[in-house]
């Protein structure tokens, strides 16, 4: 019994021992941890101090003025780099009343002395010598300017040409200075897609670049494509270079899988079928057929064409014209599809029909055609090649014979009188 008492008293002892020492140790972080709390507390006042000073300092010191003062005259307010609609009157009156330029500053400033935001120009080097002034931003400031008679005014220069100066005015006062209205969106979003290379930017892309939803160029796109306005683009380059390629629209009854004959209309191939007279006075008899690329094949088997005017919007619509072309029944001598200005296919479409000049079509020539103001790609069997430019759409066919017969694939914006 004795023996157990020793050893249940050991390891009580033990235990007491582990006690005083975990709350020992407790003791030890919890008043370092409190010395931590108190050293973070310092350094937080001393932070607050040392960036209450720094301010005061900045306060204290002198504005310095980086911007460069540049004769007003020589500003280039002209040059379609005025993305809003009109400068308001009303801005520029206010803006004279507030106007004055400082001798001691060398700048302009308000009444209260405080510096007006430099204009934005890009400035561009010319053959001769001569530099030119692009206003990208501050057209309102320097119209003030000029009517209170102010012959110099600050200006952050950047190198570049108009071109860079048009592009930068397209989100111009998105967030500062006086507020775009609906009207100047409209027209910078209008600038953009009318523009060769942006048109083929995504509307994301787009909508970056003159600081509006992407729901307003997607909407903007398709009434300027409707209209004729601009060019259907069946490809579209995001920033960071890949390729999105749009179906064409489809008609709003969705009959768009018939194959039409004569004066038929499809929402976007309008084809007005009529007697053209030819040379010598000699009135045709015309016949146009139109089929969807669904249809092509049928329409192509159905009956013989002398012309097959295309608007392909994918590779497989090329190999489809290739494969019709290069039957050994087909008896079509002329091949004409639109020159796709600033899309992918401007080349690679032309190079996939390339192989037609194996099965007795010369070299592709660039016709344009005058009623239309486009060019378009032709490949024509020798005897059948039109002239380079030519006045209206039934030109294109004049050495066809007397009652020549074409198919239009696809849909477009272009109307054809055959």
């Amino acid at each position: 019994m004795a023996a157990k008492s020793r050893k249940k008293g050991l390891a009580m002892g033990f235990t007491s021992r582990q006690k005083e020492s975990l709350n020992t140790s407790s003791n030890q972080l919890n008043s370092r941890l409190a010395m931590l709390q108190q050293g973070q507390e310092e350094l937080l006042k001393e932070k607050q101090e040392l960036e209450s000073l720094r301010q005061q300092l900045k306060d204290q010191a002198p504005v310095k003025n980086t911007a460069t003062l540049l004769p007003v005259n020589t500003l280039k307010l002209s040059g379609e780099t005025q993305s809003r609609v009109h400068v308001n009157p009303e801005v520029v009156s206010e803006y004279m009343e507030r106007m004055l330029f400082s001798e001691t500053q060398q700048q302009v400033v308000d009444p209260e002395d405080k510096a007006w935001e430099p204009a934005r120009v890009y400035a561009e080097k010319t053959s001769t010598g001569e530099t030119i002034y692009w206003v990208a931003d501050g057209f309102h400031r320097i119209s003030a300017a000029q009517e209170l008679g102010i012959e110099r005014f600050q200006c952050d220069i950047l190198d570049g040409s108009q071109r860079d100066a048009v592009r930068e005015s397209l989100s111009a006062n998105a967030r500062h200075g006086l507020r775009r209205t609906r009207a100047d969106k409209k027209r910078a979003v209008e600038r953009a897609l009318q523009d060769d290379e942006w048109r083929c930017w995504t509307d994301q892309r787009i909508a970056d670049l003159c600081a509006v939803s992407r729901s307003m160029i997607t909407r903007s796109r398709e009434e300027l494509e409707q209209k004729g306005s601009i060019p259907f683009e069946i490809a579209l380059y995001g920033a960071d270079g890949r390729e999105f390629e749009r179906e064409q629209p489809h008609s709003e009854t969705g009959a768009v899988d018939e194959v039409v004959e004569h004066s038929v209309q499809q929402p976007s191939v309008q084809v007005v079928a009529k007697s053209v007279p030819k040379k010598k006075g000699k009135a045709v008899k015309s016949r146009a057929t139109s089929a969807t690329w669904k249809r092509v094949s049928k329409a192509f088997q159905s009956a013989s064409f002398e012309a097959i005017v295309a608007y392909p919007e994918h590779q497989t619509h090329y190999e489809k014209l290739v494969e019709m072309l290069s039957s050994e029944t087909s008896t079509t001598t002329m091949l004409c599809v639109p020159l796709l200005s600033g899309s992918q296919w401007f080349w690679k479409g032309p190079a996939l029909l390339d192989t037609l000049t194996e099965h007795g079509f010369s070299q592709p020539e660039m016709i344009h055609i005058q009623s239309m103001n486009k060019h378009f790609v032709c490949w024509c069997k020798p005897g059948h090649q039109p002239e380079q430019s030519l006045v209206n759409a039934q030109d294109l066919f004049e050495n066809l014979s007397e009652d020549y017969s074409v198919l239009l694939v696809g849909k477009c914006l272009d109307v054809w009188s055959i």
